[in-house]
Order: C-alpha cells, then structure tokens, then sequence
C-alpha cells in the first residue's frame, strides 16, 4: 500500500480528484502517520487528509486485471469511471462497484 508523506499528499493533490487500486486496503497496513507541517506536527493517514480534509473518493478491491483486459481487447486506454455505491441509509463506505464507460 502507499505510506503518507508530505510528497505523495503533494502528488496526489496536483494530479488526482480520486484514487483506487486493487487491493484491500490504499494504504499500508497497519496504516502508518505522517507529520502535518501545518498543525504543530499532527499524525495524520492518508484516509483522514483524502477522504475527510479533501472530500476525495478512494476506492479499494477494484478488479484492474479485468480492466486491463478490456482495454486491451478495445484497443482503447481512455474511458470515463464511476463506482455506484449501496445505498443504505446509515451505512458508512460500500463494497466496490466500479464502472467503466468506454
């Protein structure tokens, strides 16, 4: 998974507006904490800044492989995403149901 610092939140902040992967978890596990340069040296993980500081979606379990292989037999790397979430009301996060939209 990535390890928090400064240079990936950096990364991630200019280049991104969501983030998945293909594994159970984003990030390392256990989860590791970075220091926050701003707020006295504060430990902060990447799911605290993405998801409650930025509002950014991550996504975790996407099948990649499958992905992959579409792209390949399309002939085609571009394609619009979207996960459709379970609506459940007082549910928190929701199993994985990517779309891709070629």
């Amino acid at each position: 998974g990535l390890e928090p610092s400064p240079e990936l939140f950096k990364f991630l902040w200019s280049h991104f507006s969501a983030v998945a992967g293909d594994q159970p978890s984003l990030e390392c596990w256990p989860p590791l904490a970075t220091r926050d340069p701003v707020n006295s040296g504060d430990q902060l993980s990447l799911h605290e800044v993405m998801l409650a500081g930025w509002g950014m979606p991550i996504g975790e379990l996407f099948d990649l492989e499958a992905l992959a292989t579409e792209c390949r037999n399309r002939k085609r790397w571009s394609f619009f995403v979207t996960s459709e979430v379970v609506n459940v009301k007082g549910g928190v996060a929701s199993p994985p149901n990517a779309l891709a939209i070629f």
